[in-house]
């Protein structure tokens, strides 16, 4: 709908049964939009990558999260690259407030642009006219996405993958927590999706995919231990299957 307002040309298009979300409508002529310049601005979006290695995406989240002392991540994706590459970029969002504001946001980007290829979409407020907005309403009888339906962003994890599905607990510094379990562990995350919770909740968790073969017992243990909701998943046949053994 963005792409088609503005102009734009549109590419495959993905869209799961019963997927509903609420869009900021996108314009090419900024005189539509009322004038945001004063407004004090609220968030912060970009997008890097990250090499295959243990530890990668830790060390661009820490950098923001600081431990739950700095910015909190509002949001956070990962896609393939629009080259079409194998390589996934993530497309993160951080909010703003007088404690973590812009000027230090940029600071942290300019740092790890060099390795991190990390580019800074915009730094917006979200204060704009909501007569510019379209909402598009779930359906009454839409249920949501169970886990075995995750849509990986046009990249299945490979055969026999490991999925570690964990609720974040919605405070700064969660998902800081919840990599370094895996850092020290030293498990490298193949990729990472943002699935609809199991039990059909409509929270949003986080899907870790860790290689083959690679043991997350322990992994699922120590999660759980720091108080998350987890639990791991094998991937066969284009769905997910239960692990029983990490859900002792």
């Amino acid at each position: 709908m963005a792409g088609e307002t503005t102009g734009l040309t549109v590419g495959t298009r993905v869209s799961p049964d019963g997927n509903a979300t609420t869009f900021w409508l996108v314009t090419t002529k900024p005189e539509n939009y009322p004038d945001i310049t004063a407004m004090t601005p609220t968030h912060a979006a970009f997008t890097f990558s990250t090499a295959d290695e243990a530890g990668a995406l830790l060390e661009v989240v820490r950098s923001f999260s600081q431990g739950g002392e700095g910015y909190n991540l509002t949001d956070i994706d990962c896609h393939l690259s629009p080259d079409d590459s194998d390589q996934p970029v993530f497309i993160a969002e951080v909010a703003l407030d007088e404690q973590h504001g812009a000027e230090a946001f940029h600071a942290i980007a300019k740092q790890l642009a060099g390795k991190y290829a990390l580019n800074i979409l915009g730094i917006y407020a979200d204060k704009t006219d909501p007569s510019l907005h379209t909402t598009v309403t779930r359906p009454a009888n839409a249920e949501a996405t169970p886990i075995p339906k995750i849509s990986w962003h046009g990249r299945d994890p490979s055969e026999g993958s490991q999925v570690i599905y964990v609720q974040s607990n919605g405070q700064t510094g969660s998902l800081e927590g919840m990599l370094t379990v895996f850092d020290e562990l030293e498990i490298n995350l193949t990729t990472m999706t943002r699935p609809i919770a199991p039990d059909n909740n409509g929270k949003r968790g986080f899907g870790f995919v860790v290689s083959p073969g690679i043991p997350v017992d322990t992994a699922i243990a120590e999660l759980k231990k720091q108080g998350y909701e987890a639990a791991a998943y094998t991937y066969r046949d284009q769905e997910l299957v239960p692990n029983i053994t990490a859900k002792s």
